[in-house]
């Protein structure tokens, strides 16, 4: 899943990349040396030269790797790619993590994850902050509702794959993907949401956080016995339980919020005592836009 694949999208054309990939970066490799050592090392000489831009986000399709190292600059998800492929490059395994969508803040994110062992592994971005120097969780200003793993394999208990064998075809976006790994509880404080549901066996069931005017799936399940529960849920989040069908989304209860500790509670509106509220900022104070 880290090492051998030999591209990290399902949409990117395949090429022949890794010997001249493994001569580029082999003076980082000393018999000495640890694999965040080595990390480090790639992060310091890729600042170098390669830059953050947004110009070729709403690129169709994958960008291959040629084009990007031809390009010199690329969003965090191109980012992460060159990242993962110096790593296969030279025996290091990198995975590729991303958020769909931040809990508070319209946009998702891309990075790495230098894998330790099968239990613990570092983030850090290719061509900006090297195992140890990744401040994007740390620093708790964008809050994450579900952080996912890219794999090469299909994950069994990705819901991807447990609406397949349910035969159903209608998902939302966010959970299309049969390769999913979730890695949540990595990144974030989590919890388990359980509801009430009106709804038959068998039927799916999401978790939503807000998007722009509306509302997307982070999370699915389905109900058993007029009941639904989700877990690994990112805290401080409100969700909001809703049905899928026919690519459009109907409520399925109240909202619910998730609090830093104990047990996530229903949101009810009192509509006899209403209350007036000036809101002055909307989005999270990040230190890069100040």
């Amino acid at each position: 899943n880290f090492i051998l694949p030999y591209k990290v999208a399902a949409t990117e054309s395949p090429e022949s990349w890794r010997k001249s990939l493994r001569e580029r970066y082999l003076p980082l490799l000393q018999s000495d040396s640890l694999m965040h050592e080595v990390a480090c090392k790639y992060v310091k000489d890729e600042t170098q030269w390669f830059k953050y831009s947004e110009l070729l986000t709403d690129y169709s399709g994958k960008i291959s790797l040629s084009n990007l190292m031809k390009g010199k600059h690329g969003d965090c998800s191109d980012m992460s790619s060159i990242a993962a492929y110096a790593g296969r490059a030279l025996g290091l395994p990198v995975a590729i993590d991303y958020l769909p969508q931040w809990a508070n803040y319209p946009s998702g994110h891309v990075w790495n994850a230098l894998i330790l062992n099968d239990s613990l592994s570092v983030p850090f971005l290719g061509a900006e902050s090297g195992p140890g120097d990744y401040l994007q969780f740390i620093r708790n200003e964008s809050k994450p509702a579900k952080v996912f793993r890219r794999m090469y394999s299909n994950v069994e208990n990705s819901f991807a794959m447990q609406a397949e064998k349910a035969h159903i075809e209608d998902i939302p976006a966010y959970l299309q993907s049969k390769r999913a790994l979730e890695v949540t509880p990595l990144y974030t404080p989590t919890g388990t949401v359980t509801l009430k549901v009106d709804a038959p066996d068998g039927k799916p069931v999401y978790l939503c956080i807000f998007q722009k005017g509306n509302w997307q799936a982070i999370a699915g399940n389905f109900a058993k016995n007029g009941s639904v529960t989700f877990e690994n849920m990112g805290r401080d989040v409100v969700y909001l339980p809703m049905f899928y069908e026919k690519h459009s989304y109907q409520s399925a209860g109240n909202p619910i919020l998730l609090p830093l500790r104990g047990d996530s509670r229903s949101i009810v509106a009192n509509e006899s005592a209403l209350q007036t509220a000036t809101l002055s900022r909307k989005f999270p104070l990040k230190r890069e836009r100040t």
